[in-house]
């Protein structure tokens, strides 16, 4: 342990910081770096879909590839939620917009909050 007002040392002796308390060139405030993430359900289905796979063509492709060729398959065989999937992955999904009554601001109600019968809330008027 140091004395108060000592900078504290590495274990070759020298001080991490300089007086002006930034790091010293060479030294870092996580030595042991950024922690490793830990295996996700995505990196997991990731990697099962880049594994190899044969193709209804019987080419080689990945497991992705196959999948895409199934679901491709059901949508033009008339599933509607493959038709769905397929488009919502290659066009993204339809924005919703919320239309008021003849241009009327929409008032927007958090639940259980009470009703502002005041007007718009404002930074200044929150408690």
């Amino acid at each position: 342990m140091t004395a108060p007002g000592e900078p504290e040392k590495h274990a070759d002796n020298r001080p991490p910081r300089d007086a002006r308390g930034r790091w010293r060139p060479g030294a870092s405030g996580n030595p042991a770096g950024r922690p490793r993430l830990a295996a996700t359900l995505t990196t997991a289905l990731r990697a099962e879909l880049d594994a190899p796979a044969t193709l209804a063509d019987g080419t080689e492709g990945t497991k992705a590839q196959r999948l895409a060729e199934v679901v491709v398959g059901l949508a033009l065989g008339g599933e509607k939620w493959a038709c769905e999937l397929a488009f919502d992955r290659l066009e993204g999904r339809p924005v919703m917009s919320v239309v008021g009554v003849e241009d009327e601001p929409i008032l927007l109600r958090w639940p259980l909050a009470p009703p502002n019968t005041e007007g718009p809330i404002d930074d200044d008027s929150r408690a």
